[in-house]
């Protein structure tokens, strides 16, 4: 992580060989930026007029002040740097002349992390910028993944700097994780874990969610809360995978938070799948146009089972929308749906708008159970009356 300044440390009038510091530098209108810690943002960062030897005196835990000549770069140890922390080291000069030396950020430009990568396996992501660095791999076409290859969460994943009022990507949020031609395969174990502050404002890009696009993939025990903002993109857009191809179950995951909002194919676990969903539930809204559902939004070979929809609401104008599935070429199996929803079809166990559930029998944990799922070695009833993974 680097602090870029670009300002001159310099006095007005002074003998030129001293190092003519001023009492206080405050950089919150220098432009700071902050990049991530593969970030490489170019120099100057903050430049000392000064023909002698200096040092840094006083750096804040976390942080590494690394001189090179008359350049001055902080390198974080941690993963991140706290946009809100203001910076004050003491620059030393050899001659014994002192200043007091104040740096605010003002902008926090998140970059991708892919050391965890070419460390070589277990591939165990437990930051933000690692998450970020596996999609940039996928989408970059160099990660090499294939449906053998495991990658597994080692904690909680905040993606709030690559979110909303974030500079990343734009400001747009998230970039997915796989597109189209680029797509992502493997194991993806969230290892019971959250993915937090998932936001994504595009809404002329497909593929949109988590994971953009996939084929041959597993991703199971994982938990994704999107931000108050939502995601929003064109077509297949679901909370966890926009576009899922064949091979691909996803099992033991939940969806919460904001809005999910797309054109066609829109669903809260996923936007279009081709394989197996099973024991999901999702809370947030789901909005489209046609092929819009509670769960996915178009399903084929395989559909959802033992799912729960427990959405806020389900909208879309479309002929092929429904609270489990938007559209099916199979039968659903065992899906039920909060009784608040409205349908527009037949509803039961095996249909594509589930059976009905209130929102107090959704909120026990005998109702999971009869519906097989695991709460000796996966779920657990969270504090708000909701299955949360163990």
């Amino acid at each position: 992580m680097t602090v870029v300044a670009g300002l001159m440390l310099s006095g007005t009038s002074c003998d030129p060989d001293d190092c003519c510091f001023p009492t206080v530098i405050a950089l919150s209108d220098a432009g700071v930026t902050v990049g991530g810690v593969n970030g490489d943002i170019s120099t100057p960062d903050i430049t000392v007029n000064c023909p002698m030897a200096w040092t840094v005196q006083d750096v804040p835990t976390g942080l590494v002040a690394v001189i090179s000549g008359s350049t001055l770069t902080f390198k974080a140890t941690a993963d991140y740097f706290d946009p809100a922390r203001t910076v004050k080291v003491t620059l030393l000069a050899a001659n014994g002349d002192k200043a007091k030396v104040t740096i605010k950020q003002n902008t926090y430009i998140a970059v991708p992390n892919t050391d965890w990568y070419y460390a070589g396996e277990p591939f165990t992501l437990t930051t933000a910028h690692e998450l970020a660095g596996l999609a940039q791999l996928v989408n970059d076409g160099t990660g090499g993944f294939t449906s053998s290859k495991t990658i597994t969460l080692g904690n909680n994943i905040d993606l709030s700097h690559f979110g909303y009022g974030a500079a990343f990507n734009d400001g747009k949020g998230w970039i997915p994780i796989g597109k189209s031609g680029k797509v992502f395969s493997g194991i993806f174990d969230g290892n019971g874990h959250t993915v937090s502050g998932l936001y994504i404002n595009d809404p002329t890009l497909d593929d949109v969610g988590l994971f953009g696009s996939g084929s041959s993939y597993n991703i199971k025990n994982l938990g994704v809360e999107i931000a108050p903002e939502g995601i929003t993109g064109h077509d297949y857009v679901g909370g966890i995978m926009g576009w899922g191809g064949t091979g691909s179950p996803i099992q033991d995951c939940f969806v919460t938070g904001g809005p999910i909002t797309g054109h066609d194919r829109v669903g809260g676990v996923a936007g279009l799948h081709t394989a197996k969903i099973s024991n999901c539930y999702v809370t947030c809204a789901v909005i489209g146009n046609d092929y819009t559902g509670g769960i996915v939004g178009e399903v084929s070979s395989f559909a959802p089972e033992h799912c729960v929809a427990l959405n806020q609401s389900i909208t879309a104008i479309g002929l092929n929308d429904a609270r489990i599935v938007g559209f099916s070429s199979v039968l659903p199996d065992n899906n039920y749906a909060g009784d608040w929803l409205p349908v527009k079809g037949p509803k039961g166990v095996n249909e594509k708008e589930g059976e009905d559930v209130s929102l107090a029998n959704a909120k026990t944990q005998s109702f999971y159970e009869a519906l097989t799922w695991d709460f000796t070695n996966i779920w657990d009833m969270g504090a708000d009356g909701y299955p949360k993974l163990r």
